[in-house]
């Protein structure tokens, strides 16, 4: 089956992020592996057995993706990926994809293909392979054997071959298609919010999305780390909060007032299953700053987000936020978070009225 599909959520392939690619695909390919494994397993009696586990929880090291390759399709650069959405006896199903950046959101021009018979590839290996030290550590063929292209002319109709076979076609046969607004390759990292009024080095792949700022406000810009469909996101953003000044003896009250009033916000898109965290977060000049850790969940799946709250020498309140699924950590969201924080600057022209006002009441 051939299937083209448009996401709004834009995929960043800059080369010089490729180590961080890499892992947020196998991250995000985990997820969908995840996801296909449990909606097969719903309605099943499955006695807590060892195969009620997806290979990638029994295996942590175990990767979905089985190749990557940066190509050209149409004049402009592109990502393969062939990965497993499914990988169990009598169902193996493979799917290969060209991942096409747009300024606008990214084009998936994708190839899938399934098995009801499976471990034809792994049978003939156990007969003909001269086991290396990494098989008989885990008493089989190691995967990367199993998938090797060498074994495709054996098995022309296995998922595999036949999934990289269509890849070669699409990216070999002249195609009617020209893209005319390709995503730009490597842009700058520290970026002018002109909104926000502010200067900010934005974390490694994460690309403005013009879909998702089109529905917020005006002063929130928000970027989005993406690569597979259906993983969920991995958001980042960057907001000031309008209308709001925070001066005075109780400046980190009213902050603290006002992050928790917009995370209890939150709860409407969730369930009953809602925690709110709060510590002070240590600012220069001792500005008044707050860190918030907030878990929720949305259709069924836990989501988390980490953000910096801080007040700036007017009184003006900005947030810097990352959030997404529980398949990054609460520990990566903080790192991205403060890294970020930390390069953060004010336009000096937008400064209201200077002054260290904050100073007489943070002692």
């Amino acid at each position: 089956d051939w299937y083209l599909e448009f996401s709004p959520l834009i995929v960043d392939l800059s080369a010089r992020h490729d180590d961080v690619l890499r892992e947020d695909l196998h991250i995000d390919t985990a997820t969908v592996f995840e996801s296909y494994f449990k909606k097969a397993e719903q309605g099943r009696n499955s006695n807590e057995s060892i195969m009620s586990v997806p290979l990638t929880k029994r295996d942590p090291t175990w990767s979905p993706v089985i190749s990557t390759e940066r190509v050209i399709i149409a004049g402009v650069p592109a990502l393969t990926v062939i990965h497993r959405l499914t990988y169990t006896a009598g169902d193996e199903r493979i799917k290969g994809r060209i991942i096409i950046p747009l300024e606008q959101g990214t084009l998936y021009f994708s190839a899938l293909r399934r098995a009801n018979m499976t471990g034809e590839r792994e049978a003939l290996l156990r007969i003909l392979h001269t086991p290396s030290a990494e098989d008989i550590k885990h008493r089989s063929p190691s995967q990367a054997a199993i998938d090797d292209p060498v074994l495709d002319d054996r098995f022309p109709d296995h998922p595999l071959t036949v999934v990289r076979r269509a890849l070669r076609w699409a990216l070999t046969t002249p195609l009617d298609m020209t893209i005319t607004a390709p995503l730009p390759t490597d842009p700058d990292e520290t970026l002018e919010l002109k909104n926000a009024g502010c200067t900010i080095r934005v974390p490694p792949r994460f690309r403005f999305c013009p879909r998702m700022a089109a529905a917020m406000g005006p002063s929130l810009t928000p970027f989005i780390r993406a690569t597979v469909p259906q993983a969920g996101s991995y958001t980042f953003d960057v907001w000031r909060l309008p209308d709001v000044t925070v001066t005075g003896r109780q400046s980190m009250r009213e902050l603290r007032g006002w992050a928790e009033e917009h995370l209890r916000g939150w709860r409407q898109e969730g369930d009953s299953d809602f925690e709110i965290q709060s510590n002070e977060f240590p600012m220069p000049d001792d500005r008044p700053g707050l860190s918030t850790f907030v878990q929720f969940r949305i259709d069924g799946n836990m989501n988390h987000g980490v953000a910096n709250w801080f007040v700036d020498h007017d009184g003006t309140v900005f947030r810097i936020c990352a959030a997404g699924s529980v398949s990054r950590s609460r520990e990566v969201l903080l790192k991205v978070v403060n890294e970020s924080t930390s390069t953060w600057t004010r336009f000096p022209g937008d400064i209201k009225r200077p002054s260290r006002w904050w100073k007489l009441f943070t002692k």
